[in-house]
């Protein structure tokens, strides 16, 4: 069994532990203000031009109308100015009208807390995102397999659960801000392992780190420092193939975070990343101790009282769903949003994503997204929601018409909230 099984729901237990410690004898009784509870419930009606992202086989250009039904029910504590609890579940009922293969139920859980701890504060948060849905992959047939990226849209519909948690501590020692980290991905593919050539297989695969901050500020909630993680990547092995990528890495981080001026804000960690494979990756991988260029950044604008304008830029290294193989994760993002009265809201969202495969792997592949959405609140209970999207697959490597597609998709929702 791998490390990171046995770790998941230590960590999960642990922030319902810290829930309760925040709720323990030594809290304030917990008055009926320092309780709240929510819930909504949306319905929402897609047309999909390409469900399968696909613009040459036989599966191209499959379109359906989708209908979802969920409900969001969240409860919140905070029973002290230092500590807070709050705890959510959303299903999600999504159905493909012209592709009833397709159908699946989401169960999406969140926990997260806040408490004083020691002279410090510590804020835990985990996860978990529980698919019931269909349980073979797709069998690609068309010149370079699956679409690009690998389909993630597609593979996301499949049985599965994916559980992420993270815990922070901070203390200030003088000038100084001490900020212990740790983290936690763990993706739980349980969708039928196949040797049908084209058929998508999805492997396990788990991310763990720990590591600290030191900052101090530069300005008034400005504050800049360095960061270390520790951590490591483990993939399962896959049917009976001898390739797997686990790894572990040593990664150093410049850090940014806080308002540049009064109409900008940023995040930014950037550093290098030391990263060393196992023996069981491919013969041809070359060698396995990587040097990568690590980046989360963020920089938000305030264009006035009704605008914003956000960017994003992120890459990292990880290891492939399909188990046999590790890429380039690459994401940049700009987001325009512009309130045009206090009942509607409007955004524009670009959005650009890479993977740039090791080898021996040849696959360079990019997806495009251009998202405009608006919200309209019809009384203090009821808002409509739309969106937008238009979407473009390419491929960097030549002659590989499976991977390149594209899709338009338009949604019309309402929401009811109580």
């Amino acid at each position: 069994m791998h490390l990171h099984a046995l770790i998941i729901p230590g960590a999960l237990a642990g922030v319902i532990v810290s829930t309760t410690c925040a709720q323990g004898a030594d809290a304030a009784p917990v008055s009926s203000s320092a309780f709240r509870w929510s819930t909504s419930t949306v319905i929402e009606e897609t047309y999909d031009s390409n469900v399968y992202l696909q613009s040459t086989t036989p599966l191209a250009d499959r379109s359906s109308w989708v209908t979802s039904v969920g409900a969001v029910f969240d409860v919140s504590t905070k029973p002290g100015a230092e500590r807070t609890t709050s705890l959510a579940y959303a299903p999600t009922w999504t159905v493909f009208h012209s592709e009833r293969a397709e159908d699946f139920l989401a169960h999406r859980f969140s926990a997260s807390t806040q408490m004083p701890l020691s002279g410090g504060k510590l804020s835990t948060q985990a996860s978990a995102l529980v698919i019931d849905g269909p349980e073979e992959g797709i069998t690609w047939t068309g010149v370079g397999g699956a679409p690009a990226v690998g389909g993630p849209s597609v593979r996301d519909r499949r049985d599965q659960a994916v559980y992420r948690a993270s815990v922070r501590s901070e203390w200030t020692a003088g000038h100084l801000v001490i900020r212990p980290v740790g983290t936690l991905y763990w993706g739980d593919f349980r969708s039928a392992h196949l040797t049908t050539p084209g058929y998508q297989n999805c492997a396990d695969r788990g991310d763990l780190s720990l590591g600290s901050d030191v900052l101090t500020s530069l300005a008034p909630r400005l504050q800049t420092g360095l960061g270390l993680r520790v951590g490591g990547q483990d993939q399962a092995r896959l049917l009976g193939y001898p390739e797997e990528y686990d790894n572990r890495y040593v990664r150093v981080l410049a850090l940014l975070e806080g308002p540049l001026s009064r109409w900008c804000s940023t995040s930014i960690s950037i550093g290098p990343e030391f990263r060393h494979y196992g023996e069981h990756v491919h013969a041809t991988f070359g060698d396995r101790s990587v040097t990568n260029l690590f980046v989360d950044a963020s920089m938000t604008f305030t264009a006035g009282k009704s605008d914003t304008i956000a960017l994003l830029v992120r890459q990292f290294q990880q290891m492939s769903s399909s188990g046999r193989g590790a890429f380039d994760d690459r994401n940049f993002d700009i987001a325009w949003r512009h309130a045009f009265s206090k009942h509607a809201t409007g955004a524009l969202v670009l959005h650009a994503y890479n993977t740039e495969f090791l080898p021996p792997a040849v696959r360079d592949d990019w997806v495009y997204t251009a998202r405009a959405q608006c919200s309209l609140t019809l009384t203090e209970t009821l808002s409509v929601d739309g969106s937008v999207l238009f979407e473009e697959g390419a491929s960097d490597i030549p002659a590989m018409p499976g991977r390149e597609y594209t899709r338009q998709a338009f949604s019309l929702g309402l929401r009811a909230r109580f």
